[in-house]
Protein backbone atom coordinates (compact mmCIF):
# COMPACT_ATOMS: atom_id res chain seq x y z
CA UNK A 1 0.00 0.00 0.00
CA UNK A 2 1.06 3.58 -0.57
CA UNK A 3 -0.17 6.95 0.47
CA UNK A 4 0.64 10.02 -1.57
CA UNK A 5 0.32 13.76 -1.50
CA UNK A 6 1.15 16.51 -3.92
CA UNK A 7 3.73 19.20 -3.35
CA UNK A 8 2.76 21.68 -0.71
CA UNK A 9 3.06 24.39 -3.31
CA UNK A 10 5.47 26.57 -1.35
CA UNK A 11 6.11 29.41 -3.73
CA UNK A 12 3.70 28.04 -6.34
CA UNK A 13 2.41 31.55 -7.05
CA UNK A 14 5.84 32.91 -7.88
CA UNK A 15 4.72 33.60 -11.46
CA UNK A 16 3.23 36.77 -10.09
CA UNK A 17 6.51 38.07 -8.65
CA UNK A 18 7.76 41.45 -9.73
CA UNK A 19 10.40 41.93 -12.36
CA UNK A 20 10.58 41.46 -16.09
CA UNK A 21 11.79 38.25 -17.62
CA UNK A 22 13.62 38.01 -20.91
CA UNK A 23 11.46 37.62 -24.01
CA UNK A 24 13.56 34.65 -25.10
CA UNK A 25 12.60 32.88 -21.87
CA UNK A 26 8.88 33.44 -22.37
CA UNK A 27 8.74 31.44 -25.57
CA UNK A 28 10.93 29.80 -28.18
CA UNK A 29 10.46 27.53 -31.14
CA UNK A 30 10.93 23.77 -30.90
CA UNK A 31 13.86 22.44 -32.90
CA UNK A 32 13.06 20.10 -35.78
CA UNK A 33 14.39 17.11 -33.80
CA UNK A 34 12.23 18.01 -30.78
CA UNK A 35 9.24 18.52 -33.05
CA UNK A 36 9.68 15.13 -34.70
CA UNK A 37 9.75 13.37 -31.32
CA UNK A 38 6.61 15.30 -30.41
CA UNK A 39 4.78 14.36 -33.61
CA UNK A 40 5.54 10.64 -33.69
CA UNK A 41 3.88 10.11 -30.31
CA UNK A 42 0.68 9.77 -32.26
CA UNK A 43 1.82 6.14 -32.04
CA UNK A 44 2.01 5.25 -28.29
CA UNK A 45 4.80 2.75 -28.98
CA UNK A 46 7.06 5.64 -30.01
CA UNK A 47 6.67 7.82 -26.92
CA UNK A 48 9.91 9.44 -25.80
CA UNK A 49 10.03 9.37 -22.03
CA UNK A 50 13.28 9.54 -20.04
CA UNK A 51 12.90 8.20 -16.49
CA UNK A 52 15.46 7.83 -13.73
CA UNK A 53 15.47 6.48 -10.19
CA UNK A 54 17.90 8.04 -7.71
CA UNK A 55 18.34 6.26 -4.38
CA UNK A 56 18.92 8.61 -1.44
CA UNK A 57 20.47 7.80 1.94
CA UNK A 58 17.25 9.00 3.57
CA UNK A 59 14.22 11.10 2.71
CA UNK A 60 14.89 14.81 2.18
CA UNK A 61 12.95 17.50 4.00
CA UNK A 62 9.87 18.13 1.86
CA UNK A 63 9.78 21.90 2.24
CA UNK A 64 13.50 22.30 1.55
CA UNK A 65 13.28 19.94 -1.44
CA UNK A 66 10.39 21.79 -2.99
CA UNK A 67 12.14 25.11 -2.51
CA UNK A 68 15.12 23.67 -4.40
CA UNK A 69 12.90 22.44 -7.23
CA UNK A 70 11.19 25.82 -7.41
CA UNK A 71 14.59 27.48 -7.77
CA UNK A 72 15.53 25.10 -10.60
CA UNK A 73 12.33 25.84 -12.54
CA UNK A 74 13.36 29.50 -12.49
CA UNK A 75 16.99 28.82 -13.42
CA UNK A 76 15.86 26.42 -16.19
CA UNK A 77 12.63 27.98 -17.55
CA UNK A 78 11.99 25.01 -19.88
CA UNK A 79 10.54 23.33 -16.77
CA UNK A 80 7.86 26.04 -16.69
CA UNK A 81 7.14 25.90 -20.41
CA UNK A 82 4.46 23.87 -22.14
CA UNK A 83 4.21 23.01 -25.83
CA UNK A 84 1.81 25.21 -27.77
CA UNK A 85 1.07 23.98 -31.27
CA UNK A 86 -0.99 25.45 -34.10
CA UNK A 87 -2.44 22.63 -36.23
CA UNK A 88 -2.39 24.76 -39.37
CA UNK A 89 1.03 26.36 -38.81
CA UNK A 90 3.95 25.54 -41.09
CA UNK A 91 6.41 26.10 -38.24
CA UNK A 92 7.19 23.79 -35.29
CA UNK A 93 5.31 24.32 -32.00
CA UNK A 94 6.56 26.81 -29.43
CA UNK A 95 7.75 26.36 -25.89
CA UNK A 96 5.72 28.91 -23.91
CA UNK A 97 5.52 29.69 -20.20
CA UNK A 98 2.51 27.94 -18.67
CA UNK A 99 0.30 30.70 -17.25
CA UNK A 100 -1.15 28.19 -14.76
CA UNK A 101 2.13 26.67 -13.60
CA UNK A 102 1.97 25.14 -10.12
CA UNK A 103 4.67 23.01 -8.57
CA UNK A 104 2.00 20.76 -7.05
CA UNK A 105 1.06 19.56 -10.56
CA UNK A 106 4.55 18.12 -11.04
CA UNK A 107 5.83 16.95 -7.65
CA UNK A 108 4.36 14.02 -5.69
CA UNK A 109 5.38 12.40 -2.40
CA UNK A 110 4.56 8.72 -1.81
CA UNK A 111 4.98 6.94 1.51
CA UNK A 112 5.25 3.16 1.30
CA UNK A 113 3.12 1.42 3.93
CA UNK A 114 3.68 -2.31 3.40
CA UNK A 115 5.73 -4.29 5.88
CA UNK A 116 8.47 -5.15 3.37
CA UNK A 117 9.32 -1.99 1.45
CA UNK A 118 12.18 -2.23 -1.03
CA UNK A 119 13.61 -0.86 -4.24
CA UNK A 120 11.64 -3.54 -6.11
CA UNK A 121 8.39 -1.99 -4.88
CA UNK A 122 9.65 1.44 -5.92
CA UNK A 123 10.40 0.07 -9.40
CA UNK A 124 6.73 -0.84 -9.83
CA UNK A 125 5.87 2.79 -9.18
CA UNK A 126 8.53 3.91 -11.68
CA UNK A 127 7.11 1.55 -14.32
CA UNK A 128 3.61 2.92 -13.80
CA UNK A 129 4.86 6.50 -14.00
CA UNK A 130 6.78 5.81 -17.23
CA UNK A 131 3.78 4.10 -18.85
CA UNK A 132 1.42 7.00 -18.20
CA UNK A 133 1.30 9.70 -20.90
CA UNK A 134 2.09 13.30 -20.06
CA UNK A 135 -0.61 15.91 -19.68
CA UNK A 136 0.38 17.87 -22.77
CA UNK A 137 -1.38 21.00 -21.57
CA UNK A 138 1.34 21.37 -18.91
CA UNK A 139 5.16 21.32 -18.80
CA UNK A 140 6.45 17.87 -19.67
CA UNK A 141 8.02 16.60 -16.45
CA UNK A 142 7.17 14.85 -13.19
CA UNK A 143 9.14 14.32 -9.96
CA UNK A 144 8.10 11.67 -7.45
CA UNK A 145 9.64 11.05 -4.01
CA UNK A 146 9.15 7.60 -2.47
CA UNK A 147 9.85 7.28 1.24
CA UNK A 148 9.70 4.76 4.10
CA UNK A 149 11.96 2.01 2.73
CA UNK A 150 12.83 -0.67 5.29
CA UNK A 151 16.47 0.31 4.81
CA UNK A 152 15.72 3.91 5.73
CA UNK A 153 16.54 4.98 2.18
CA UNK A 154 14.27 6.93 -0.16
CA UNK A 155 13.91 7.29 -3.93
CA UNK A 156 13.70 10.33 -6.18
CA UNK A 157 12.05 9.58 -9.53
CA UNK A 158 12.38 11.97 -12.44
CA UNK A 159 10.34 11.72 -15.64
CA UNK A 160 10.98 14.07 -18.55
CA UNK A 161 9.85 14.13 -22.13
CA UNK A 162 12.75 13.56 -24.53
CA UNK A 163 11.89 16.79 -26.35
CA UNK A 164 13.13 18.67 -23.26
CA UNK A 165 16.60 17.17 -23.37
CA UNK A 166 18.67 14.16 -24.40
CA UNK A 167 20.57 11.97 -21.94
CA UNK A 168 23.55 14.29 -21.52
CA UNK A 169 21.25 17.30 -21.39
CA UNK A 170 19.22 15.65 -18.65
CA UNK A 171 22.40 15.14 -16.60
CA UNK A 172 23.26 18.84 -17.01
CA UNK A 173 19.73 19.77 -16.02
CA UNK A 174 19.76 17.51 -12.94
CA UNK A 175 23.05 19.08 -11.83
CA UNK A 176 21.03 22.25 -11.29
CA UNK A 177 19.07 20.27 -8.72
CA UNK A 178 21.94 18.45 -6.98
CA UNK A 179 24.59 19.96 -4.70
CA UNK A 180 28.29 19.13 -4.50
CA UNK A 181 28.39 19.53 -0.72
CA UNK A 182 26.28 17.94 2.04
CA UNK A 183 23.96 19.79 4.36
CA UNK A 184 23.31 22.83 2.15
CA UNK A 185 19.95 24.45 2.85
CA UNK A 186 18.22 25.66 -0.34
CA UNK A 187 17.49 29.37 -0.20
CA UNK A 188 14.74 31.17 -2.05
CA UNK A 189 16.10 32.58 -5.29
CA UNK A 190 16.09 36.33 -5.81
CA UNK A 191 15.49 35.89 -9.52
CA UNK A 192 11.93 36.53 -10.64
CA UNK A 193 9.97 33.68 -12.15
CA UNK A 194 9.33 34.16 -15.89
CA UNK A 195 5.84 35.41 -16.71
CA UNK A 196 3.56 34.13 -19.42
CA UNK A 197 2.91 36.56 -22.26
CA UNK A 198 -0.02 35.24 -24.32
CA UNK A 199 0.24 35.91 -28.04
CA UNK A 200 -2.54 36.73 -30.46
CA UNK A 201 -3.22 34.51 -33.44
CA UNK A 202 -1.95 37.18 -35.81
CA UNK A 203 1.32 37.42 -33.84
CA UNK A 204 1.71 33.66 -34.04
CA UNK A 205 1.19 33.65 -37.81
CA UNK A 206 3.72 36.46 -38.35
CA UNK A 207 6.30 34.73 -36.15
CA UNK A 208 5.73 31.35 -37.82
CA UNK A 209 6.32 32.86 -41.27
CA UNK A 210 9.42 34.65 -40.01
CA UNK A 211 10.73 31.41 -38.50
CA UNK A 212 10.26 29.48 -41.74
CA UNK A 213 11.91 32.26 -43.74
CA UNK A 214 14.92 32.20 -41.43
CA UNK A 215 15.01 28.39 -41.44
CA UNK A 216 15.15 28.31 -45.22
CA UNK A 217 17.85 30.98 -45.26
CA UNK A 218 19.88 28.96 -42.75
CA UNK A 219 19.34 25.82 -44.82
CA UNK A 220 20.68 27.67 -47.87
CA UNK A 221 23.71 28.89 -45.88
CA UNK A 222 24.46 25.37 -44.65
CA UNK A 223 24.06 23.94 -48.16
CA UNK A 224 26.43 26.55 -49.60
CA UNK A 225 28.91 25.80 -46.81
CA UNK A 226 28.70 22.07 -47.56
CA UNK A 227 29.20 22.65 -51.29
CA UNK A 228 32.27 24.82 -50.64
CA UNK A 229 33.69 22.04 -48.46
CA UNK A 230 33.48 19.51 -51.30
CA UNK A 231 36.72 18.46 -53.04
CA UNK A 232 37.84 20.52 -56.04
CA UNK A 233 38.15 17.47 -58.25
CA UNK A 234 34.85 16.78 -60.10
CA UNK A 235 35.35 13.05 -59.62
CA UNK A 236 36.02 13.39 -55.89
CA UNK A 237 33.11 15.82 -55.57
CA UNK A 238 30.72 13.39 -57.26
CA UNK A 239 31.99 10.61 -55.00
CA UNK A 240 31.39 12.69 -51.84
CA UNK A 241 27.85 13.62 -52.92
CA UNK A 242 27.06 9.99 -53.76
CA UNK A 243 28.40 8.78 -50.40
CA UNK A 244 26.34 11.37 -48.49
CA UNK A 245 23.17 10.49 -50.39
CA UNK A 246 23.81 6.80 -49.83
CA UNK A 247 24.42 7.43 -46.14
CA UNK A 248 21.14 9.33 -45.75
CA UNK A 249 19.26 6.62 -47.62
CA UNK A 250 20.73 3.98 -45.32
CA UNK A 251 19.84 5.98 -42.20
CA UNK A 252 16.22 6.45 -43.28
CA UNK A 253 15.76 3.01 -44.82
CA UNK A 254 12.76 1.21 -43.27
CA UNK A 255 13.42 -1.96 -41.31
CA UNK A 256 9.93 -3.40 -41.05
CA UNK A 257 10.74 -6.37 -38.85
CA UNK A 258 13.22 -6.98 -36.02
CA UNK A 259 15.87 -9.61 -36.69
CA UNK A 260 14.93 -11.53 -33.55
CA UNK A 261 12.03 -13.96 -34.01
CA UNK A 262 11.92 -14.28 -30.22
CA UNK A 263 11.51 -10.59 -29.26
CA UNK A 264 9.11 -9.56 -32.01
CA UNK A 265 5.96 -8.57 -30.11
CA UNK A 266 5.43 -4.97 -28.99
CA UNK A 267 3.22 -3.26 -26.41
CA UNK A 268 3.14 -0.22 -24.13
CA UNK A 269 3.60 -2.30 -20.95
CA UNK A 270 7.02 -1.88 -19.36
CA UNK A 271 9.18 -4.04 -17.08
CA UNK A 272 12.07 -2.24 -15.35
CA UNK A 273 15.11 -3.92 -13.79
CA UNK A 274 18.49 -2.70 -12.53
CA UNK A 275 22.09 -3.88 -12.47
CA UNK A 276 25.20 -2.31 -10.94
CA UNK A 277 28.92 -3.05 -11.05
CA UNK A 278 32.25 -1.35 -10.28
CA UNK A 279 33.26 1.03 -13.06
CA UNK A 280 36.93 0.17 -12.60
CA UNK A 281 36.28 -3.51 -13.31
CA UNK A 282 34.34 -2.82 -16.51
CA UNK A 283 37.02 -0.38 -17.70
CA UNK A 284 39.72 -2.93 -16.88
CA UNK A 285 37.92 -5.56 -18.98
CA UNK A 286 37.77 -3.07 -21.86
CA UNK A 287 41.49 -2.30 -21.56
CA UNK A 288 42.35 -5.98 -22.01
CA UNK A 289 40.88 -5.65 -25.51
CA UNK A 290 42.43 -2.22 -26.07
CA UNK A 291 38.93 -0.75 -25.95
CA UNK A 292 36.98 1.66 -23.77
CA UNK A 293 34.04 1.31 -21.41
CA UNK A 294 31.33 1.68 -24.06
CA UNK A 295 32.60 -1.32 -26.05
CA UNK A 296 32.64 -3.46 -22.90
CA UNK A 297 29.12 -2.30 -22.00
CA UNK A 298 27.71 -3.15 -25.44
CA UNK A 299 29.62 -6.46 -25.50
CA UNK A 300 27.99 -7.37 -22.18
CA UNK A 301 24.55 -6.62 -23.59
CA UNK A 302 25.24 -8.64 -26.76
CA UNK A 303 26.44 -11.54 -24.61
CA UNK A 304 23.16 -11.42 -22.71
CA UNK A 305 21.21 -11.42 -25.97
CA UNK A 306 23.04 -14.59 -27.04
CA UNK A 307 22.41 -16.30 -23.69
CA UNK A 308 18.74 -15.34 -23.79
CA UNK A 309 18.14 -16.49 -27.37
CA UNK A 310 20.11 -19.72 -26.96
CA UNK A 311 18.23 -20.44 -23.74
CA UNK A 312 14.98 -20.26 -25.70
CA UNK A 313 16.40 -22.52 -28.42
CA UNK A 314 16.16 -19.61 -30.87
CA UNK A 315 19.74 -18.81 -31.86
CA UNK A 316 20.29 -15.82 -34.13
CA UNK A 317 23.40 -14.67 -35.99
CA UNK A 318 22.85 -10.94 -35.63
CA UNK A 319 20.52 -8.34 -34.12
CA UNK A 320 19.81 -4.72 -34.95
CA UNK A 321 20.91 -2.28 -32.25
CA UNK A 322 19.90 1.35 -31.89
CA UNK A 323 22.38 3.75 -30.30
CA UNK A 324 22.53 7.55 -29.95
CA UNK A 325 25.73 9.30 -31.03
CA UNK A 326 26.21 12.57 -29.18
CA UNK A 327 26.73 15.67 -31.31
CA UNK A 328 26.69 17.95 -28.26
CA UNK A 329 29.21 20.80 -28.16
CA UNK A 330 30.38 22.76 -25.14
CA UNK A 331 27.98 25.65 -25.61
CA UNK A 332 24.81 23.59 -26.10
CA UNK A 333 21.97 24.24 -23.66
CA UNK A 334 21.03 21.56 -21.14
CA UNK A 335 17.48 21.75 -22.48
CA UNK A 336 18.31 20.62 -25.98
CA UNK A 337 18.71 17.45 -28.01
CA UNK A 338 22.12 17.05 -29.59
CA UNK A 339 22.40 13.50 -30.82
CA UNK A 340 22.09 11.40 -33.96
CA UNK A 341 20.40 7.98 -33.78
CA UNK A 342 22.21 5.14 -35.52
CA UNK A 343 21.32 1.53 -36.28
CA UNK A 344 23.95 -1.18 -36.26
CA UNK A 345 23.66 -4.85 -37.08
CA UNK A 346 25.75 -6.52 -34.39
CA UNK A 347 26.90 -10.18 -34.46
CA UNK A 348 25.98 -12.79 -31.87
CA UNK A 349 28.44 -15.25 -33.36
CA UNK A 350 31.68 -13.83 -31.90
CA UNK A 351 32.17 -15.84 -28.73
CA UNK A 352 35.49 -14.25 -27.76
CA UNK A 353 34.58 -11.02 -25.86
CA UNK A 354 37.94 -9.45 -26.72
CA UNK A 355 37.34 -9.91 -30.45
CA UNK A 356 33.76 -8.71 -30.01
CA UNK A 357 34.86 -5.48 -28.32
CA UNK A 358 37.39 -4.77 -31.08
CA UNK A 359 34.70 -5.40 -33.71
CA UNK A 360 32.31 -3.05 -31.91
CA UNK A 361 34.99 -0.34 -31.83
CA UNK A 362 35.23 -0.60 -35.61
CA UNK A 363 31.45 -0.51 -36.11
CA UNK A 364 30.95 2.55 -33.89
CA UNK A 365 33.94 4.39 -35.37
CA UNK A 366 32.53 3.86 -38.85
CA UNK A 367 29.12 5.10 -37.70
CA UNK A 368 30.62 8.23 -36.09
CA UNK A 369 32.30 9.13 -39.37
CA UNK A 370 29.17 8.56 -41.43
CA UNK A 371 28.12 11.71 -43.35
CA UNK A 372 24.50 11.35 -42.20
CA UNK A 373 25.49 12.16 -38.59
CA UNK A 374 25.75 15.85 -39.40
CA UNK A 375 22.43 15.90 -41.27
CA UNK A 376 20.20 14.79 -38.39
CA UNK A 377 18.48 18.15 -37.92
CA UNK A 378 17.94 18.56 -41.68
CA UNK A 379 16.39 15.09 -41.95
CA UNK A 380 14.16 15.82 -38.95
CA UNK A 381 13.09 19.07 -40.60
CA UNK A 382 11.95 17.23 -43.71
CA UNK A 383 10.11 14.49 -41.78
CA UNK A 384 8.41 16.86 -39.34
CA UNK A 385 6.94 18.93 -42.18
CA UNK A 386 5.27 15.98 -43.84
CA UNK A 387 1.65 15.20 -42.95
CA UNK A 388 1.71 13.87 -39.38
CA UNK A 389 0.32 10.49 -40.33
CA UNK A 390 3.03 10.06 -42.97
CA UNK A 391 5.93 11.25 -40.79
CA UNK A 392 4.77 9.00 -37.94
CA UNK A 393 4.53 6.05 -40.33
CA UNK A 394 8.02 6.62 -41.75
CA UNK A 395 9.54 7.01 -38.30
CA UNK A 396 7.73 3.90 -37.10
CA UNK A 397 9.14 1.88 -39.99
CA UNK A 398 12.66 3.12 -39.20
CA UNK A 399 12.30 2.16 -35.52
CA UNK A 400 10.19 -0.96 -35.87
CA UNK A 401 13.09 -3.18 -36.87
CA UNK A 402 15.32 -2.31 -33.90
CA UNK A 403 15.78 -5.30 -31.61
CA UNK A 404 17.38 -3.46 -28.71
CA UNK A 405 18.80 -0.06 -27.83
CA UNK A 406 21.83 0.89 -25.77
CA UNK A 407 22.95 4.24 -24.43
CA UNK A 408 26.01 5.21 -22.39
CA UNK A 409 25.54 8.42 -20.42
CA UNK A 410 28.58 9.80 -18.54
CA UNK A 411 27.45 10.75 -15.07
CA UNK A 412 29.05 12.56 -12.15
CA UNK A 413 32.38 11.14 -10.92
CA UNK A 414 32.05 12.67 -7.43
CA UNK A 415 29.38 12.33 -4.71
CA UNK A 416 26.38 14.65 -5.00
CA UNK A 417 23.58 15.56 -2.62
CA UNK A 418 19.89 16.35 -2.96
CA UNK A 419 18.66 18.96 -0.48
CA UNK A 420 21.60 17.93 1.69
CA UNK A 421 20.93 14.17 1.45
CA UNK A 422 23.68 11.93 -0.02
CA UNK A 423 22.88 10.22 -3.33
CA UNK A 424 23.56 6.47 -3.09
CA UNK A 425 22.93 5.33 -6.68
CA UNK A 426 21.28 6.40 -9.93
CA UNK A 427 19.49 4.16 -12.43
CA UNK A 428 18.49 5.59 -15.86
CA UNK A 429 15.62 4.21 -17.96
CA UNK A 430 15.68 5.32 -21.58
CA UNK A 431 12.70 5.22 -23.95
CA UNK A 432 12.00 1.83 -25.53
CA UNK A 433 10.61 3.62 -28.62
CA UNK A 434 9.60 0.54 -30.58
CA UNK A 435 12.49 -1.75 -29.60
CA UNK A 436 12.25 -4.78 -27.32
CA UNK A 437 14.48 -3.31 -24.62
CA UNK A 438 16.51 -0.20 -23.88
CA UNK A 439 19.55 -0.65 -21.66
CA UNK A 440 21.12 2.59 -20.48
CA UNK A 441 24.37 2.88 -18.54
CA UNK A 442 24.99 5.79 -16.18
CA UNK A 443 28.24 6.20 -14.27
CA UNK A 444 28.23 7.69 -10.78
CA UNK A 445 31.27 7.89 -8.48
CA UNK A 446 32.93 4.44 -8.53
CA UNK A 447 30.12 2.41 -10.11
CA UNK A 448 28.13 2.06 -13.29
CA UNK A 449 24.37 1.62 -13.04
CA UNK A 450 22.28 -0.07 -15.72
CA UNK A 451 18.63 0.77 -16.16
CA UNK A 452 16.89 -2.02 -18.09
CA UNK A 453 13.58 -0.94 -19.68
CA UNK A 454 11.89 -3.93 -21.30
CA UNK A 455 8.76 -4.11 -23.41
CA UNK A 456 6.85 -6.73 -21.41
CA UNK A 457 5.34 -8.24 -24.59
CA UNK A 458 8.72 -8.58 -26.30
CA UNK A 459 10.39 -10.01 -23.18
CA UNK A 460 7.65 -11.60 -21.06
CA UNK A 461 10.19 -13.38 -18.82
CA UNK A 462 12.05 -10.38 -17.45
CA UNK A 463 13.74 -12.42 -14.71
CA UNK A 464 15.30 -14.71 -17.31
CA UNK A 465 16.63 -11.79 -19.35
CA UNK A 466 17.93 -10.07 -16.21
CA UNK A 467 19.78 -13.25 -15.23
CA UNK A 468 21.27 -13.41 -18.73
CA UNK A 469 22.59 -9.87 -18.29
CA UNK A 470 24.05 -10.70 -14.88
CA UNK A 471 25.77 -13.82 -16.28
CA UNK A 472 27.13 -12.01 -19.33
CA UNK A 473 28.61 -9.13 -17.35
CA UNK A 474 30.05 -11.48 -14.72
CA UNK A 475 31.88 -13.32 -17.51
CA UNK A 476 33.08 -10.04 -18.95
CA UNK A 477 34.37 -8.72 -15.60
CA UNK A 478 36.38 -11.95 -15.15
CA UNK A 479 38.65 -10.64 -17.93
CA UNK A 480 39.86 -7.81 -15.71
Amino acid sequence: MVTSNRAEGDGAERDESDGDSEASIDSERMSDVDNLMWIVERNPLLKSTITAMTILEHAPDQRAMERQIENVTIAAPRLRQRVVANPVSIAPPRWEIDPDFHLADHVTWIKLEDTHNSIDEALLIVEDLAERPFDKSKPLWQFVFITNFDSGEAAFISKLHHSIADGLGTIKLMLELFDLEPGLEPEATTKAAPKAKPKTQSERVVQAVAHERERRAESFRQTRKAVRALPDSPAERAKAVTETASSMGKALRPANQPLSPLMSRRSTELDFRTLAMPAADLKAAARVAGSKLNAAFVAGVIGAMKIYHDGHATPVEKLRMGMPISTRSEGDSATSNSFAPIRLEVPLTIDDPLKLMKHLDELVAEARNDPSIGLNEAAAGVLSRLPKRLSTGLFEKAMKGIDFSTSNVPGVPIPVYLAGVPVVSQFPFGPVSGSAVNITLLSYTDNVYLGIAMDAAAIPDGDVFHNALSTSFSTLLDLA
